[in-house]
């Protein structure tokens, strides 16, 4: 799922922050976040890459690999 574009008018992932406009974006390549108990079931292994604005702090996550959303367990509600 894309984020929309907001003020910024960009999308965090293609390298310009959708907040502010900056292209200071920047992608842990090493750090991937494995999401614990608080955020996704561990279970599910889903494992989120992060992206951070070094200019105004906006910081957003994708997962690292689509076809592990495909398998999500019946625990995730659809937000409509």
């Amino acid at each position: 799922m894309e984020m929309a574009a907001t003020r910024g008018g960009g999308q965090v992932k293609d390298g310009q922050c959708p907040m502010c406009g900056s292209r200071e974006v920047y992608a842990s390549l090493t750090d991937n976040v494995q999401a614990g108990p608080a955020l996704v079931e561990v279970t599910d292994g889903l494992v989120f890459v992060p992206y951070l604005c070094r200019s105004c702090g906006f910081t957003a996550m994708y997962v690292d690999d689509m076809d592990d959303v495909q398998s999500l367990s019946d625990s995730w509600k659809k937000i409509s």
